[in-house]
């Protein structure tokens, strides 16, 4: 999360822009970066991506845990008990994630549905642009106006592949 607050420290940003929370961006860029050196095949063999794996199940597992507390009435006890007996996660991680999504019901799903937004954004970008395609310059595209909604991200990336595919 430090890139994104290294943009949201700009002066140039207005104060609202620097307070609101765009909980799908940042849980969704945390998301993409865990995932990034897997797409990139940095892993050596399957051991070294059985961490990402793990986070990967975690989130599925919190998603389930957020649905059945807020759509099934599951009780704080039920979903303790689910996440522990679904993750390898310790009691006090399980227990903090029970309390964390009775707070703030969704944040699970956002993150889910901020890291498949920016996998597609690479995706679409990587295939209008092909082999000019520069990774970094897509991450500074992602991360320069610090957490965005979405929908005023992928209008951001479209501008710039657009910007690119112009003579």
């Amino acid at each position: 999360h430090h890139m994104q607050w290294l943009a949201s420290a700009k002066k140039s940003l207005p104060l609202f822009r620097k307070m609101s929370v765009q909980t799908a961006f940042t849980e969704g860029w945390g998301a993409y970066a865990e995932w990034l050196p897997s797409s990139l095949g940095l892993y050596r063999d399957p051991y070294s991506n059985v961490g990402r794996l793990g986070l990967e199940l975690w989130r599925a597992a919190r998603m389930v845990v957020d649905s059945g507390l807020h759509s099934q009435n599951w009780s704080r006890e039920q979903a303790i008990t689910y996440l522990l007996s679904n993750t390898e996660q310790s009691e006090d991680e399980v227990t903090l994630a029970v309390e964390r999504s009775l707070v703030k019901p969704g944040e699970a799903a956002a993150a889910s549905i901020g890291l498949l937004k920016i996998r597609a954004l690479h995706s679409e970008a990587h295939a209008h642009i092909g082999e000019a395609f520069d990774l970094k310059e897509f991450h500074h595209v992602l991360l320069r106006n610090g957490p965005l909604p979405l929908d005023v991200l992928e209008a951001q990336v479209a501008d710039w592949v657009e910007g690119l595919k112009r003579p």
